[in-house]
């Protein structure tokens, strides 16, 4: 895990600065907890064929990654959700085990700042 590139921890600080400490813990929280499922559909959805399913699920870990400053994972599950919408399971195939990684980098990351927040 490349922390310096792959996460923007001032994201971080700025939420805890404009919400506190609190909410912060529910955000990442939310993340640990609904994460899982949305990469549990993009994977169904792959094997399926149903790319749009796996699309809704790219947007939305998308959002939540961006929205926390993981970057990697935001970046990645972009380029996912355009090939997605393209129709294009090669690429999308190609790239899930990068989004597997970064995802579980990211569950680790957001988990031991979690621990550090009062």
């Amino acid at each position: 895990m490349n922390q310096g590139s792959d996460f923007d921890p001032a994201t971080l600080a700025k939420i805890e600065k404009k919400l506190g400490p609190r909410v912060l813990g529910e955000i990442i929280d939310l993340f640990c907890e609904h994460g899982p499922k949305r990469m549990r559909t993009i994977r169904e959805g792959r094997q399926s064929g149903d790319l749009s399913t796996s699309a809704d699920a790219l947007h939305s870990i998308k959002g939540s990654a961006a929205m926390i400053g993981s970057v990697r994972l935001a970046e990645l599950a972009h380029r996912m959700e355009l090939m997605a919408g393209a129709g294009d399971v090669a690429g999308v195939t190609e790239l899930v085990g990068d989004l597997e990684t970064a995802f579980a980098d990211s569950i680790a990351y957001y988990r031991e700042r979690r621990k550090n927040l009062k």
